[in-house]
């Protein structure tokens, strides 16, 4: 049973290749099996009629073997070939029997008519509605066969005798099982065949909507991935830039030039680092507590009016509100005439302008302004805040420095004026301790004087 079952599966199976479509491997395995049977049909209806009906020979012999080329086409890949030749081949075979048993053209045999009838069905039967071309010319040539079959039952030169009708006519109970058999076969196959291909078809479509949902799920985790590591790409890129262009600053800080030409040379760097196009360095003026003011000490690109205003006051325009907010200010809309930018093309006013603290313990030691046509992005204004951490902390030792050279100066010249007092004190000592001496001696003298004085009054006394 299971070597029959295995025979079965490869007869089913022939021609069929792995690159095959679904579609076309249900329809190819169908054709076989169909042609199988009804090779089997044919050929167990041939041995009963072959001795007693001598004239229906040939035409055994011709159903036999165009059965057999329904898989012999299959198997050499002509699968179209294959099945418009078995979905002709009953209604053919059913009209040939009925055009050579006719004694006229009224004589219509049920059962033969049952067979052609059941044969115009196979069209339906392997070929599909995707398929048009094929199914509209089979199912053309099917109808056309079975309606016309009055108009050319003539045209066949051969016919039965007499006594082979009445032959027939006793087999009209076969014939009519065999017609019935053949109608339900075909039938049945086509049952089966739309129920396996709805089956195959909604299992196809479920599997298909899985697929897809798998597959948009996995397009959307891959997106998001994508846009994860690009991200994280950009934001390396991004942090490497900016360790690349802080080296550079602290770089520059370290150098041994006037503060006047590190401004100008900081800001000029930094500028054309973020590709803006004007900027300047402010810094805080601590050194009269009376008299607290922002100077300029570095730009770049700056037109007249802004390099004329070099001196700002604590709550003067944008710097000044920065100095009591401590907080950096972006600004995508320029106050009108605040700056213009200015080219040998002409002037125009930025597109965005940033301000940013220079900060140390939260004291504001200077500013950094910076303005482009251009939006600046996160990244470069992250460098500026950290660039101004760098400036900030270089502004305030280089302040520190010079109070501590001022408060220097200021020790060395007051040691010097005490020093001085302290000399013209030891002088004066010294003139006093000489004064005192001779006011001394001037005492001990007249002390002297007195006592020979009162000496010589206590001799007179005594002589009188």
């Amino acid at each position: 049973m299971k070597k029959i079952q295995e025979f079965w599966n490869a007869l089913s199976h022939a021609g069929v290749q792995a690159n095959y479509s679904n579609y076309l491997t249900r329809k190819v395995i169908l054709t076989n099996q169909i042609g199988a049977i009804l090779f089997v049909v044919s050929f167990a209806s041939t041995i009963p009629s072959w001795n007693l009906i001598e004239g229906w020979q040939p035409i055994l012999l011709t159903t036999i073997g165009a059965y057999l080329s329904v898989l012999l086409l299959n198997w050499l890949h002509f699968h179209s070939f294959s099945r418009l030749l078995l979905s002709l081949l009953p209604i053919s075979i059913a009209t040939t029997y009925h055009a050579t048993s006719a004694l006229t053209n009224d004589f219509l045999n049920p059962a033969l008519q049952i067979v052609m009838f059941g044969g115009c069905l196979y069209p339906f039967i392997f070929f599909g509605l995707r398929e048009k071309w094929e199914l509209g010319i089979t199912a053309f040539l099917s109808a056309t066969i079975f309606l016309g079959f009055p108009y050319y039952v003539d045209l066949f030169p051969y016919k039965l005798l007499v006594e082979e009708v009445a032959l027939i006519e006793g087999m009209s109970d076969k014939l009519n099982l065999s017609a019935v058999v053949t109608l339900y076969t075909s039938m049945i196959f086509i049952t089966v065949d739309n129920y396996r291909a709805t089956k195959l078809h909604t299992v196809l479509r479920q599997k298909t909507e899985e697929q897809n949902q798998e597959m948009q799920e996995s397009r959307f985790r891959l997106n998001a991935s994508l846009r994860e590591l690009e991200e994280k790409r950009k934001a390396d890129k991004q942090r490497s830039q900016i360790s690349h262009w802080l080296t550079a600053v602290n770089d520059t800080l370290r150098t041994k030039i006037s503060e006047s030409e590190l401004y100008t040379k900081l800001i000029s760097q930094v500028i054309e680092d973020i590709g803006a196009n004007q900027g300047g360095i402010y810094s805080v003026n601590y050194e009269d507590s009376n008299d607290i003011h922002i100077e300029l000490v570095g730009c770049y690109a700056y037109e007249g009016v802004k390099l004329d205003t070099q001196r700002i006051e604590i709550g003067q325009g944008l710097l000044g509100q920065c100095y009591f907010e401590k907080e950096k200010i972006l600004l995508k809309e320029i106050p009108k005439n605040y700056t213009k930018i200015t080219s040998g093309l002409g002037e125009a006013t930025p597109a965005f302008l940033a301000i940013v603290p220079l900060k140390t313990n939260q004291q504001v030691e200077g500013f950094i302004e910076v303005a482009s046509f251009e939006i600046l992005a996160d990244y470069q204004i992250e460098f500026l805040e950290r660039t101004g951490e760098s400036i900030a902390s270089f502004m305030a030792s280089s302040k520190a420095q010079k109070r501590t050279e001022i408060l220097l100066r200021q020790s060395q010249k007051q040691a010097e004026e005490l020093r001085i007092k302290e000399e013209e004190m030891r002088q004066n000592m010294e003139e006093l301790r000489a004064t005192q001496e001779k006011v001394q001696q001037k005492e001990e003298d007249y002390i002297q004087k007195i006592k020979l004085l009162e000496d010589e009054i206590q001799e007179l006394q005594w002589t009188q």
